[in-house]
């Protein structure tokens, strides 16, 4: 019986992983096929479900890679809170960018959601709002963040926020707001003001929405 080591092990898982990725940014999750991601990582379809029990599970890895790499934020770790908010979160719209069919995919999950996976897609977000969360936590305690909200929670509310904007920078054609621009919307709705800063226009918001609910984007 040939032993598979832990080096083909981890090669292999992220073979799949890359395919599915593909799979899924070209049709979604309801009509992604794992014919198609087997054949594409060069596998048979059974090797999928060694690593993978189902095709939801292999979406929720998938998210939670794409995540991890999304929410690695340049700013130091000495930054001021807010600064680190504002890295994490344009590292996640930089993602969206470079990756935006797959993008388009997560963020329609986590606003509209396929029936019996949302709870997971939104667990699977964790390497995003795990690192926001820690963050926020982090400014509450220096006072620099509003405090009647738990950390978690605005977590959730700043993830949110951002998918929504993303939903609504693409049913504009890319023009309000710009992917550049979320981050300092997002924390300036749900954060208030920096010190000493103007406001983002909230007009950036306005058109878009009507887009969004006509078009169906994402």
């Amino acid at each position: 019986m040939v032993r598979v080591t832990a080096d083909v092990k981890e090669t292999t898982r992220g073979r799949l992983l890359t395919a599915a990725a593909q799979e899924f940014a070209r049709a979604g999750f309801e009509r992604a096929s794992i014919d198609a991601i087997s054949l594409a990582a060069g596998y048979a379809k059974g090797t999928i479900y060694n690593y993978f029990p189902s095709k939801e599970e292999l979406f929720l890895a998938v998210v939670e890679q794409a995540l991890a790499q999304a929410a690695a934020a340049p700013a130091p770790p000495d930054a001021p809170a807010r600064e680190r908010l504002t890295a994490t979160l344009a590292g996640f719209c930089g993602w969206a960018g470079e990756q935006d069919a797959l993008a388009r995919v997560l963020v329609r999950e986590c606003l509209m959601g396929t029936a019996g996976l949302y709870p997971q897609v939104i667990g699977a977000e964790w390497p995003l709002t795990g690192t926001l969360e820690a963050i926020i936590a982090e400014g509450m305690q220096a006072g620099d963040f509003r405090g009647d909200v738990p950390a978690d929670l605005l977590a959730l509310a700043v993830a949110g926020l951002t998918d929504l904007a993303l939903a609504q920078h693409w049913a504009s054609g890319g023009a309000r707001p710009g992917l550049a621009d979320i981050p300092a919307l997002v924390l300036t709705l749900l954060l208030g003001r920096p010190p000493g800063r103007g406001s983002p226009g909230g007009s950036a918001f306005r058109a878009p929405l009507r887009a969004a609910r006509t078009s169906g984007t994402p």
